[in-house]
């Protein structure tokens, strides 16, 4: 069967590939080489999506209802925290892209330039905006790493507080 399978590959037409591409079972459109990781993000994400639309529904039949005020308006402040910390990142990487060519130092540096200020940025705007999961997760660390009562990692809003 491979000497069929490798015969066969030698003698397809030069004119394109011996196999026929994969199509989407979907659509049937064809993904060129270059974007298909940005493909599977795109369908990483929808599949998310349908995932929480149907445990919204199974979760709230098996609760008798969600707060979907209150979620809307938690993603809403997480989302909006993060906006800062994401163009603090891409100002970093443009910044450092400037004096470095791209290489693992670059990427070395970005990341820890970028992230660590895209953190602190996510966490001082959280803090800001009142996300109580934020605040409720810096005051775990703090008992955890025995901190405790020396570090005040924010005030206590929201629905929770």
């Amino acid at each position: 069967m491979l000497s069929v399978l490798v015969s066969m590959r030698r003698t397809a037409p030069a004119t394109g590939p011996a196999w026929p591409r994969p199509r989407s079972s979907l659509s049937g459109a064809r993904i060129p080489p270059g974007p298909v990781a940005a493909a599977y993000g795109v369908a990483f994400g929808l599949s998310n999506v349908a995932g929480v639309a149907f445990s919204w529904r199974i979760l709230s039949r098996r609760l008798g209802g969600l707060d979907g005020r209150w979620i809307a308006v938690s993603l809403t402040r997480m989302h909006a925290a993060a906006i800062p910390a994401m163009i603090f990142a891409w100002a970093t990487m443009f910044m450092i892209g400037v004096i470095l060519a791209p290489g693992p130092l670059f990427g070395l540096i970005t990341v820890l330039i970028g992230g660590s200020g895209a953190l602190l940025l996510y966490v001082l705007f959280s803090r800001a905006l009142g996300i109580t999961e934020v605040t409720d997760l810096g005051e775990t660390l703090n008992a955890r790493l025995g901190l405790g009562a020396r570090l005040k990692f924010g005030r206590r809003s929201g629905r929770h507080g």
